[in-house]
């Protein structure tokens, strides 16, 4: 359970984080959190890396919860949605994206993001695990 906010959380704790494969590591506790300005300029700088045509990118909500991992580890995933131009030249509507900044708060990454059906339903899903729901 919480297995991917778990992993987005872990995968950007550098020091002292537990394999996110362990059965006993978990997301113990979630709250909302808002990102500075700054934070949201850096999601949108990484989410722009992954697409095809970063200059058409449309922003919607980009959201945020506060983890607690249950080993006592803390991050922040983020979730949020960007409509963009595939590689047919047409935009294909708001995707999901979820990624965790390190406990720091200045480094981000992207975990997963939506496009087919099926990865857009787990993408959502997993936020929602996270205490995100859009």
């Amino acid at each position: 359970m919480r297995a991917l906010a778990t992993l987005a959380v872990c995968s950007l704790a550098l020091a002292g984080c537990q394999s996110s494969r362990e059965p006993n590591l978990t997301v113990a506790s979630t709250q909302s959190h808002t990102l500075s300005p700054a934070q949201v300029g850096i999601v949108k700088a990484v989410v722009l890396a992954d697409l095809k045509d970063p200059y058409s990118a449309h922003f919607g909500r980009i959201l945020s919860a506060k983890t607690a991992l249950s080993n006592g580890l803390n991050g922040y995933v983020v979730c949020g949605e960007v409509n963009s131009k595939n590689s047919y030249g047409g935009y294909v509507g708001m995707s999901p994206f979820i990624g965790a900044f390190k406990p720091d708060g200045k480094e981000f990454k992207v975990v997963a993001m939506g496009g087919p059906v099926v990865m857009t339903a787990e993408v959502t899903k997993y936020c929602a695990e996270a205490g995100i729901t859009f």
